[in-house]
């Protein structure tokens, strides 16, 4: 868990009670160095107590508000949105998007903090 997240969702202002727990748990999730998250979306449901359908629609609302960035990833031999995986743009600067690349696509990006 990256507490930075974690601290950063709990102080956004102006969501619904739901979209802020969305949020939250998200953060939670956050992976320290690639700064990723990958929970299902029945994952975020049951921790928060809501149903999937209500997770898609705070899903929807937050990436309205630029507070995530979602990318579907897909199997080439399945139909549909296999995983979504989330970065923090606010957080994880102008390279958040780069970090979404498919992973043979992605450029070497230096680390936040890293000299």
């Amino acid at each position: 868990m990256a507490y930075e997240a974690v601290d950063w969702a709990y102080k956004q202002e102006g969501l619904s009670t739901t979209n802020k727990l969305i949020l939250i748990g998200l953060a939670y999730h956050r992976n320290g160095k690639s700064y990723l998250c990958f929970p299902s979306q029945s994952c975020l449901a049951k921790e928060i107590g809501v149903s999937v359908s209500t997770i898609n629609r705070g899903l929807r609302a937050l990436e309205e508000r630029k507070l995530i960035s979602r990318m579907r990833h897909s199997h080439p031999n399945h139909r549909g949105t296999i995983s979504s995986s989330f970065t923090f743009p606010a957080l994880d600067g102008p390279h958040a998007a780069e970090r979404h690349a498919p992973y043979h696509k992605r450029k070497a990006l230096p680390r936040t903090g890293d000299k």
